[in-house]
């Protein structure tokens, strides 16, 4: 009787520790797709709700971040947690971490799946930054994670240029070159033409403005147009520029349309730094003029018609319409080349070194340095996530366009200044 009740309570206990071990075991198959999908979300939604305010200031230190790629996932994360014991600040650091670490498996596990989850695209008065495996595919920046605006109205938009997301360097790294040129445009076109001396030599005084030979600049009105162009192609380019990163995020259609005026703001800046450089160095040989001005306006007018019909727009095309800009940057070597050895091959280097060649290669340098960055996507794409907010090949795109164009504007008024030099009536 004994011995049936304990082998009764042996089979009880075998049973009871079978079911307790059920519990702990680690199952060796790996969850189903939609289980795993369910962990995931919860997990991500759990570490969004955490990370609270504190999120947005994490994001500026995201870039230091990218050393923790290099270690074990387990041990990052209790480095980190350790860490955010020790001070408040840091504790952002590792929710921002943690978010483009999960959002980054989601994404690879939907391209794994080849399944789109539903994605909500109703107007928003509400500041919310989503995830990109939470955004419509036209917004995406690859390796871009977070901090996208989706669908919001125009007013709340407007409003967050003053908010920070993962479009706001891109925003301010346009306007404020924008603002800067309204001001030189302004006292170029009004304070600085109107100093040199008129069309008639005879009203010029003894402080008229005179080129390095000695002989009065006379302003005319084609001086004013150049620099209307040249200023005018700035002014579009940058606030496009600002406009579509600020606007972009409201609906597909004005997304869509923002996008071609950026683009058109590239190929008009393109257009006012070509005319102007080849107005003033080509002043005497007026057919040669006209050809390059006619080839440079050829060139951009089937620029324009690639980025506007719709036909083109497909993915097919993209390397197409990025080979017909580089060609038209890089078009620039031909008159560049002519002027300095049929026109001046006698005086170069000495003169055309200094007058032309250093600054036109310092303008193709930063453009060329900054088309490097934005076709590679350097940095973010060696740590996806970590760049989101600051420090995006995009931002440096932004800033190299803008020292390609300071460098140039000073290059015009050189030209402009050594307009009537004898050594022009020479060719």
């Amino acid at each position: 009787m004994e011995r049936a009740i304990g082998a009764d309570n042996d089979v009880r206990g075998g049973e009871e520790a079978r079911i307790e071990m059920s519990h702990i075991q680690v199952s060796p198959t790996s969850p189903e797709p939609n289980e795993r999908d369910t962990l995931i979300n919860a997990d991500t939604d759990t570490t969004r709700t955490r990370s609270g305010s504190t999120s947005k200031r994490a994001s500026l230190l995201s870039p230091f971040l990218f050393f923790t790629r290099l270690l074990p996932s387990q041990l990052t994360l209790w480095l980190f947690n350790f860490i955010a014991r020790l001070h408040p600040f840091c504790l952002g650091a590792v929710h921002l971490w943690a978010r483009s670490v999960t959002c980054g498996a989601e994404m690879e596990m939907d391209e794994d799946d080849k399944s789109e989850r539903p994605i909500d695209e109703t107007p928003t008065e509400k500041f919310i930054l989503r995830r990109k495996c939470d955004t419509p595919s036209y917004l995406h920046n690859p390796h871009i994670l977070t901090g996208y605006r989706v669908c919001f109205t125009p007013s709340l938009a407007a409003r967050s240029l003053f908010r920070w997301h993962n479009e706001t360097v891109n925003v301010w790294t346009h306007l404020v070159p924008l603002l800067w040129f309204c001001y030189k445009a302004y006292h170029a076109l009004l304070i600085d033409l109107p100093l040199y001396s008129p069309t008639d030599p005879a009203r010029a005084g003894i402080d008229s403005p005179r080129n390095d030979a000695g002989e009065l600049i006379l302003v005319s009105g084609w001086d004013y147009c150049m620099f209307l162009v040249f200023y005018g192609s700035a002014l579009a380019c940058f606030f496009w520029s600002s406009l579509y990163h600020l606007m972009g995020c409201c609906t597909y259609d004005s997304h869509a349309k923002l996008y071609r005026c950026d683009i058109m703001g590239i190929l008009s800046l393109i257009g006012g730094s070509y005319i102007p450089a080849i107005y003033y160095y080509f002043q005497c040989q007026p057919q040669w003029r006209t050809l390059y001005c006619t080839i440079i306006s050829t060139l951009l007018l089937l620029l324009v018609f690639s980025f506007q019909c719709p036909a083109c727009q497909s993915r097919r095309f993209h390397s197409l319409r990025v080979a017909g800009l580089v060609t038209t940057v890089g078009f620039s070597i031909v008159p560049a080349f002519h002027w300095i050895v049929f026109l001046h091959g006698r005086t170069f280097p000495s003169i055309a070194l200094s007058t032309f060649l250093l600054p036109l290669c310092s303008m193709l340098g930063w453009y060329l340095l900054g088309f490097v960055f934005y076709s590679q996507r350097i940095p973010e794409r060696f740590a996806p996530g970590t760049f989101d907010f600051i420090f995006q090949s995009h931002n440096f795109w932004h800033c190299f366009v803008f020292l390609a164009t300071y460098v140039w504007e000073g290059e015009v008024w050189a030209a402009f200044r050594r307009k009537g030099m004898t050594e022009c009536n020479e060719g």
